[in-house]
């Protein structure tokens, strides 16, 4: 690693850990507390990491620098720093999340939204399970802070540098799981996007009828929305951002109750 992108990451630390503790505190992008009934170490279901998708951009990995975007308690962050062999930087809004995470790792807190770096400092960055938690009570808002996301991860890269996402797909062609998208809307505005209920909701949305869920909305505490792209959505949005998108793939990923689920893995290249 160069001395200015080395120096560049350290002004970053700084800047972001001044603020580590406020930050800490913050609800995360998700706008009704992702994830919290969650711990640290918990993974709320898991996809892919896209190791291959990356090797099959650069001809050797293990000079790369890499961002871990949405990192959580460190899962991702260690795959890829197994997998490729290079230097990895995690970012999380959760100070938690980050403790957990392996300290071979620079480690720092972040919002995916303005990402705490100058321009043009990583070969690939990785977001695994983050664009699933893009979601707002405002429908508009959360569409805004992802086209903001895929902005913020361009500026970040180096020309030919890659983004590699992988998430949750609103399908059901693999896994024939049948998920109610349309009753969920009812309650979330925003087709795609899904609404989690603590406790979780005893009945299936599929059963439910649009009164049913309304009323069960109104009387039940909402823990979460989550947001399940299809490809020309997903494409889209990094299209959008200035990327070349040579490759996505839909794939089997596994939810927090142990389903299979539909999943997409997208690479995006900067050009």
């Amino acid at each position: 690693m160069s001395s200015s992108t080395r120096n560049s990451i350290d002004k970053s630390v700084f800047t972001v850990l001044t603020n580590a503790i406020i930050l800490s505190m913050l609800e995360s992008v998700n706008g009704v507390g992702v994830w919290k009934s969650y711990e640290a170490r918990s993974i709320p279901g898991s996809t892919r990491i896209p190791i291959q998708e990356i090797r099959n951009i650069f001809h050797s990995t293990s000079d790369l620098l890499g961002l871990d975007v949405g990192s959580g308690a460190g899962r991702s962050t260690g795959i890829l720093r197994k997998g490729l062999g290079c230097r990895i930087v995690a970012v999380d809004v959760s100070m938690r999340g980050l403790l957990a995470t392996d300290s071979t790792s620079m480690r720092i807190v972040g919002d995916a939204q303005l990402l705490p770096f100058e321009n043009e400092v990583f070969d690939f960055v990785n977001l695994a399970g983050l664009m699933a938690n893009l979601t707002h009570k405002e429908p508009e808002r959360a569409k805004a802070m992802r086209h903001q996301v895929a902005r913020e991860v361009y500026r970040c890269l180096k020309p030919e540098g890659c983004a590699v996402v992988s998430d949750f797909a609103a399908t059901g062609e693999l896994s024939g799981l049948k998920h109610n998208y349309r009753g969920h809307a009812l309650i979330t505005g925003e087709y795609g996007t899904s609404v989690g209920f603590n406790p979780p909701c005893p009945i299936d949305f599929e059963i439910m009828t649009d009164d049913e869920i309304l009323e069960y909305a109104r009387t039940h505490a909402i823990d979460r929305f989550t947001h399940h792209y299809t490809a020309s959505e997903l494409v889209e949005i990094f299209h959008q951002a200035g990327f070349k998108i040579p490759k996505y793939s839909i794939e089997l990923g596994k939810s927090s109750s142990g389903r299979e689920r539909d999943a997409i893995v997208l690479t995006a290249v900067k050009v």
